[in-house]
């Protein structure tokens, strides 16, 4: 979620309406969402005209991942009540949850007009100056918030991302660092900044903070996905193998996991029993590009040539955009001295994603190759 859910004012109405909104927000808070949305269908019919209710089913809809609907309940709210800033800035939230982020910063530009100094609204504010590519107005406004709640830990991630996306990664790092220092941090912005942390190349702090975040939630399956990633990136592959065979011990079925390990087992040589968690990955997940890509890694490491190509292939395909996919190819080619077509697969790569290094040095091996070989002149 892009922005925080201001809390929800208790129902204006008669007695009975504001009995059945506090029945309602116990249930939301708890997360019984089914049977919140029934004592909210009443209370809307005995309030029709109540923007609480809206808004409270704005959240409901939210939390269960409809956001088109949680847009259609906030935009009902903003009619009814359209001066209260705490409506604009939900509604601003579940149009950045949507994409629409030219409507979502129209409509935290309205809440910004009532209440100006409202963290929850300069934050998505941000967000959306962010996406726009407004780096300058992001920071200013991150900033602004950082400043009206300097102990808000959301706002000092939102300005680490705003001073990321402007290039300032020391800045940016500096902005987290005072995560350090801030107690009681929910648990989706130490999220954020574990990746915001991986995106900076900043393993060890990443680390520290998924650690940190797991004393709080030791149970936590994404937490520990997370830190199986940040092993694996720091090459502590027995670490994540840890992680992945204890996630899987409780979870047989958890994708992600599944998918990790075979890579962990690959990349430690274990192609056999790599590959054994990479089918049944793809089993789980059959239209998976990732998982499809890694299962044809490994298939060429083992010399099923065949079977190698024709999952390349398939999400090449599939997923014409997947860079990933096709650096995979490049490597599958090189191995078999096909260089001509490797460099042509890695270009493709680089044009996909100009800015990485890794495929740019492939493809700079191939062409080293077909000059050695003499294999352009063949060509020609």
């Amino acid at each position: 979620m892009s922005g925080k859910i201001i809390e929800m004012r208790r129902g204006s109405g008669g007695e009975a309406g504001e009995s059945l909104y506090d029945k309602a927000s116990t249930l939301v808070a708890q997360g019984k969402l089914e049977e919140a949305e029934g004592l909210i269908s009443e209370g809307r019919q005995i309030e029709p005209v109540n923007a609480d209710f809206a808004n409270l089913d704005g959240l409901v809809q939210l939390r269960k991942g409809d956001c088109n609907s949680a847009v259609d309940r906030f935009s009902e709210a903003v009619l009814m009540d359209g001066g209260r800033a705490d409506l604009h800035n939900n509604l601003g939230t579940a149009l950045l949850e949507t994409g629409r982020i030219r409507e979502a910063a129209g409509a935290i530009a309205d809440g910004l007009s009532i209440d100006g100094n409202n963290v929850n609204l300069l934050r998505n504010a941000a967000t959306a100056a962010i996406i726009l590519g407004d780096s300058d107005r992001a920071v200013e406004l991150a900033c602004r918030a950082v400043k009206e709640e300097p102990h808000e830990a959301g706002s000092h991630v939102v300005l680490a991302e705003t001073l990321l996306r402007s290039g300032e990664s020391r800045a940016a790092a500096d902005a987290l660092a005072c995560l350090k220092f801030l107690e009681g941090t929910p648990m989706k912005v130490l999220l954020k900044a574990v990746h915001l942390y991986i995106r900076m190349d900043m393993l060890e702090e990443a680390q520290r903070v998924v650690y940190t975040a797991l004393e709080s939630d030791p149970a936590n399956c994404k937490l520990m996905l997370l830190l199986g990633k940040v092993l694996e990136m720091r090459d502590d592959l027995d670490g994540a193998r840890h992680v992945y065979v204890t996630t899987l011990s409780h979870d047989p079925e958890n994708i992600d996991a599944r998918n990790g390990l075979g890579c962990v087992l690959e990349r430690k040589g274990e192609f056999i029993e790599a590959l054994e968690h990479l089918m049944e990955a793809h089993r789980l997940a059959p239209s998976n590009e990732q998982i499809e890509t890694n299962l044809g890694i490994v298939l060429d490491k083992l010399d099923m040539d065949d079977e190698a190509e024709r999952h390349l292939a398939l999400v090449m395909e599939r997923v014409p955009g997947f860079g990933v996919a096709y650096n995979a190819m490049g490597c599958f080619l090189s191995r078999r001295g096909r260089y001509i077509e490797a460099a042509d697969i890695f270009t493709t790569a680089i044009e996909l994603e100009p800015d990485n290094d890794r495929y740019r040095r492939n493809l700079e091996l191939a062409q080293s190759m077909i000059a050695a070989t003499g294999l352009q002149e063949s060509r020609l």
